[in-house]
């Protein structure tokens, strides 16, 4: 099954809380679409570019929304996006995609539902509700920071699911990247523990999704655009239900006093953009291009949240971030040397998706 992101917003596939970097585990990349053809090569830049500015868009807009426009209501946002997604998702899954929705209801019982399915899409809540509890209190510039320190909550709990320690290469990533991430921190001007508290929690929850879509991938195929259509009434769900119990019914007189018709139609309108592009996106790059997307992103949504929104960034932050950057353009895009393909791989092929998705470290020939 997307983003995924890790970002602080509704985009199930480029999971924020998600980072596009994730993607690939739900979707099929297609490293035979050569950048020789240079309609398609122009496409993708295209794809990519007004990817990166909607994810950006509609990250600093709920920031907005919590605190220019006193809304700090992230669950009934949440929930108004993950409905308009789950309704438009569907509607498009039946009309352009009936074949692979079909046969998606045919392989998945309620027992492999209820035990792949849900986890990954409640996962995947957690992951975006956590992260939009920290721009409640954190500067949309340090949880970008923050975020570059799941790839290390990663490797750690690969290495506890498997007993055993990780390569001394993959060690040396993590400690470079933990580095940059707690001087980000240590110079970070307005420091609060429970947003921090917060964005770790959703780092947590987007490992979580990490390791149960890569189990997932181990016995179904899906297509992003029923992957979303499936994922996303389970994100809608949750955020309904945690809405009234930790945010009271009083938010839903708010909303319309607050931010008026026009910003409500246009931040539903985004999020849907988003996902709908991101469906274009992951179908004709690779992971690494997305990795360098979420890169991108990061540093458009520091210098933008500097720009509009009035956040300061010290240098210590600054050389902090490079330095965990720097370990995560490495760690992402550097495969260890004789790592071996598993056989029958090719491009397309299901077992290619499944090697893709994952660890470096994990990526050796089954026998």
């Amino acid at each position: 099954m997307h983003h995924t992101k890790q970002l602080s917003h509704s985009s199930i596939l480029f999971i924020g809380t998600t980072n596009p970097s994730h993607s690939n585990e739900l979707s099929s990349n297609n490293p035979e679409l050569s950048s020789s053809d240079p309609a398609h090569a122009n496409r993708s830049s295209l794809t990519l570019i007004v990817t990166i500015t909607l994810s950006a868009s509609l990250t600093l807009l709920n920031k907005s929304i919590y605190t220019t426009f006193q809304f700090p209501y992230p669950f009934y946002l949440l929930a108004l996006h993950f409905a308009s997604i789950s309704l438009t998702s569907r509607i498009v899954a039946k009309t352009f995609r009936p074949a692979e929705l079909d046969a998606y209801h045919e392989r998945v019982t309620w027992r492999f539902w209820s035990r792949n399915v849900l986890t990954v899409g409640l996962a995947y809540g957690s992951a975006i509700l956590c992260s939009n509890l920290a721009y409640l209190s954190l500067s949309v510039s340090f949880v970008q920071m923050l975020k570059a320190f799941t790839p290390v909550i990663l490797v750690i709990a690969t290495a506890f699911l498997d007993h055993r320690l990780p390569p001394m290469r993959t060690a040396l990533v993590v400690m470079t990247i933990s580095s940059g991430v707690a001087i980000a921190a240590y110079g970070e001007i307005q420091f609060v523990l429970i947003g921090v508290l917060f964005q770790l929690a959703g780092s947590l929850a987007e490992v979580a999704r990490l390791i149960a879509t890569q189990r997932l991938l181990q016995d179904l195929s899906v297509d992003p655009l029923v992957a979303l259509s499936a994922l996303s009434p389970i994100c809608f769900s949750m955020a309904l239900v945690l809405a009234p119990i930790f945010e009271g019914s009083e938010p839903i007189f708010l909303m319309v006093p607050r931010m008026g018709i026009p910003l409500i139609i246009g931040s539903i309108l985004l999020a849907l953009a988003l996902n709908i592009v991101v469906l274009f996106l992951v179908s004709s790059t690779n992971a690494l291009v997305l990795t360098l997307a979420g890169i991108v992103k990061d540093i458009c949504l520091i210098l933008g949240s500097v720009v509009f929104l009035g956040s300061h960034v010290t240098t210590t932050q600054v050389l902090g971030y490079s330095l965990a950057a720097s370990g995560l353009v490495y760690f992402k895009f550097s495969v260890p040397p004789g790592s071996p393909k598993p056989p029958n791989w090719s491009p397309r092929s299901n077992e290619a998706r499944r090697y893709e998705a994952l660890p470096l470290n994990e990526r050796v020939v089954r026998q």
